[in-house]
């Protein structure tokens, strides 16, 4: 629908003529879809239905805080309270096409608090909200970094590897499938697919932006604006 989406302005009228978008978000697709058969001429309806989404990512994030902070329940309190009011969740909730966003961090928080708790209910509880969180859209691998980064530090490393290997399975599976069902972006500078060999040189220039920026150094949102050879 390129043709059509440069016609109503939805492009501008520059983009490239191959730009392609296909992303793989069964489970956020069915909640559209949902929205759509009961509540098709009420915006508001949808609207409220991201804000429950919401509503669920900030528990989830507050369960998460609680559990790495397991003996400090005013710092988990402040933690929750600061994702609470950041200004960077507007766009997520603000856009009804970007609720995947949101569902895949709901389930993304809540694998990772569930890989940090003991007990066979947790361990088999935190490979299955994973997988929810991979359906929900490839939003969830921002959550990786932060498993595989919790999972090797913790306990021996027999431990460390049967507890890792079930979410590493899980995401190569994911991974197959993504890109056998022919999801990719092209030409899309705002954004380039994880799974994309541009995504390591991008990586190597957005990193250091997007972390100055999580110091308080830079602001990062104005440079998707800048050019780029990468």
């Amino acid at each position: 629908h390129r043709a059509e989406a440069r016609a109503a302005g939805l492009f501008p009228w520059w983009s490239s003529r191959e730009a392609r978008n296909a992303k793989w978000a069964p489970l956020a697709s069915a909640l559209h879809r949902f929205d759509y058969a009961w509540f098709p001429f009420q915006p508001w309806v949808m609207h409220l239905h991201s804000l429950l989404w919401w509503l669920a990512l900030v528990s989830a994030a507050a369960f998460l805080y609680r559990t790495v902070d397991g003996g400090a329940p005013v710092v988990a309190a402040l933690a929750a309270g600061l994702f609470t009011l950041d200004d960077a969740h507007g766009f997520s909730l603000g856009w009804v096409a970007n609720r995947h966003e949101l569902v895949a961090s709901v389930f993304g928080c809540l694998a990772l608090a569930a890989s940090l708790r003991p007990g066979l209910l947790w361990r088999v509880a935190g490979p299955v909200l994973w997988a929810l969180a991979l359906l929900s859209g490839e939003y969830a691998l921002c959550f990786g970094g932060y498993l595989a980064a919790s999972l090797l530090l913790d306990g021996s490393r027999w431990r460390r590897v049967g507890t890792l290997l079930p979410f590493a399975v899980l995401t190569g599976v994911w991974g197959l499938l993504y890109l056998q069902r022919g999801n990719t972006m092209v030409d899309l500078d705002a954004y380039v697919s994880p799974l994309s060999l541009r995504f390591l040189p991008r990586l190597a220039l957005n990193g250091p932006i997007l972390q100055g920026a999580q110091w308080g150094l830079l602001w990062s949102d104005p440079t998707p604006l800048l050019p780029t050879a990468v």
